[in-house]
């Protein structure tokens, strides 16, 4: 029986791994049409396992008040609870598209550094700081200061 219990379980978390990266999938494919930008896989998983919680949740509540076992809930017919599940499917997959939408927005993909570049790349990020002011210094020093966008007088007259 114990064996019974396991293999259930291992079904169950494959199927439930194989409903989030279809639910992912669906995400990005969407929000991609929608903004027109390939988003990133961690942001789309992230927005998935929340929406697969979110998800989970509703399924149970409404499980239960189409049962008849949520003492002191909501309690409605089997049918209702189905079509409540279908307009609640609907509206976690809309806002987890618009959670997308705006973090694609407030971090687009590929303008936060990853973790081994965050680690290790410091020595040519400080190369590349040292080249730019070097750069610049040599413009100020013949006088293009004022072209160089954020400084001097023609930068504000450009706008």
């Amino acid at each position: 029986m114990a064996a019974l219990d396991f293999g259930a379980y291992v079904l169950l978390g494959i199927a439930a791994v194989l409903f989030l990266l279809l639910q992912s999938w669906l995400a990005a494919t969407v929000v991609r049409r929608v903004v027109g930008v390939p988003t990133g896989w961690p942001q789309t998983i992230g927005v998935g396992l929340v929406m697969s919680a979110v998800m989970a949740l509703t399924v149970q509540y409404l499980y239960r008040a189409g049962t008849g076992q949520n003492a002191g809930g909501l309690e409605v017919a089997p049918g209702v609870a189905l079509l409540l599940l279908l307009l609640a499917t609907g509206w976690i997959f809309a806002l987890g598209v618009g959670a997308l939408v705006v973090i694609e927005a407030a971090f687009p993909t590929g303008s936060v550094p990853g973790p081994q570049s965050l680690f290790f790349g410091w020595k040519a990020r400080r190369r590349r700081g040292r080249r730019y002011a070097e750069v610049i210094s040599i413009a100020v020093r013949h006088g293009l200061g004022s072209q160089i966008r954020g400084f001097g007088r023609g930068a504000s007259r450009d706008r």
